[in-house]
């Protein structure tokens, strides 16, 4: 019977063309140093700030099939990718450590070249958790030398997936990275990157018009990438607990701003659009446990080309009977410009990506799973060995 099961298996294979050669995604970079190097999700951390990591991260990595190793025609069945170290960054032995993490992968319609901000939009609906899907598993980072002049690292970074199968004619590869710890608190690894060169390379700006905070603990905006095909949504940190209503009011800036009674705020919104959240707590920390994340999401930005340069002001009230006599907590006002994202015709990759240090209030962790929208992107992607 095994025996039968056994052909069967093998004749399916064969029906769809599998390729199980081991080569590098993008192709082109099995034995050819990189362009670029990247640190989220892979860097243990920038300096030996405790507080200051670059490996609590989510990044979400857009390969088009123009960049497959294999014939895109067929199909194929990837059960293990590996990673290397950069060539050039750090300039001396990269730092050993482990981390934990959760792999996730899928195939999309969504361009490479543009990724949409919110995360779980890139993925298509075959979207499979090929590593640590009962939980972060361990992936081991060796203390790999820089490799001499035209020679690259080896391949000594190795996770073993759950299979996924790639179907012919596929357009995009999408693969997800979610970091959550290291064993060690100072130190670098970045992984080797290809980066690819563009035109229209735009995510948008954000600008900072009204400072006074209106909050006791204070609240910070983390900047967001804004751009055509992306979602208009940031998020503010209160360090408040969780289930605290939070309105997020978009529109023009007013020249002047109105005094809101009983407070020493000022309004500065004519509101156009409205969003509508909670507050959700953080990850554990010993001084700040409910960190008070609010998630606010205005929808998506349709793809019209008149939309890039828009600015859109927004402020947040955020319902808190300690915050002042109104019981109202004013947030700062922020202006956001509408960027133009990737250049169609060049970029053949994309990345949309968080990582901690700038993700939380007061450098505190970022929590990966509940993380929604990329506050970056750029057209650089690890360089993976597939098998």
């Amino acid at each position: 019977m095994f025996k039968v099961y056994l052909l069967s298996t093998l004749a399916v294979t064969a029906s769809l063309g599998l390729s199980q050669a081991s080569t590098t995604l993008p192709k082109g970079f099995d034995k050819t140093q990189g362009t670029s190097y990247f640190w989220s999700g892979f860097s243990v951390a920038p300096t030996t700030n405790l507080d200051y990591k670059y490996y609590t991260s989510r990044s979400v990595f857009l390969y088009d099939s123009s960049t497959f190793p294999w014939n895109p025609k067929s199909a194929k069945v990837i059960d293990k990718i590996s990673f290397r170290r950069s060539h050039s960054n750090p300039a001396a032995t990269a730092a050993a450590h482990k981390a934990k993490w959760v792999v996730i992968i899928s195939t999309s319609n969504q361009p490479a070249h543009r990724p949409n901000t919110k995360f779980d939009d890139n993925h298509g609906s075959n979207k499979k958790v090929v590593f640590g899907a009962k939980g972060p598993q361990e992936v081991k980072f060796l203390a790999t030398p820089q490799p001499k002049a035209f020679t690259t690292a080896p391949f000594d970074v190795t996770v073993d997936i759950t299979n996924f199968l790639v179907l012919p004619n596929t357009k995009t590869l999408v693969i997800e990275i979610r970091s959550y710890s290291s064993d060690v608190r100072f130190g670098d690894w970045y992984v080797d990157s290809a980066i690819y060169p563009g035109t229209g390379y735009n995510g948008g700006g954000y600008t900072l018009f009204y400072s006074t905070h209106c909050l006791a603990p204070r609240a910070f905006y983390s900047a967001r990438a804004s751009y055509l095909n992306g979602h208009l949504a940031h998020i503010w940190r209160t360090g408040r607990k969780g289930g605290l209503p939070v309105i997020g009011l978009a529109g023009t800036r007013m020249t002047t701003g109105i005094k809101v009674p009983n407070t020493t705020c000022e309004w500065y919104i004519n509101p156009m659009i409205t969003a509508v959240t909670l507050t959700a707590n953080g990850p554990g920390h010993a001084t700040n446990p409910g960190q008070g994340t609010a998630y606010l999401d205005w929808g998506p930005i349709p793809p019209i080309a008149s939309l890039v340069g828009i600015k859109v002001a927004h402020q947040a009230l955020i319902i808190d009977p300690s915050a002042n006599k109104l019981g109202i907590g004013i947030t700062r006002g922020g202006e956001t410009s509408i960027g133009t994202a990737y250049d169609n015709k060049y970029v053949n990759v994309g990345a949309t990506y968080s990582f901690g240090p700038q993700n939380h209030r007061y450098n505190k962790f970022m929590d990966a799973d509940k993380e929604t929208y990329g506050r970056y992107f750029y057209r650089r992607v690890p360089i993976i060995n597939i098998q």
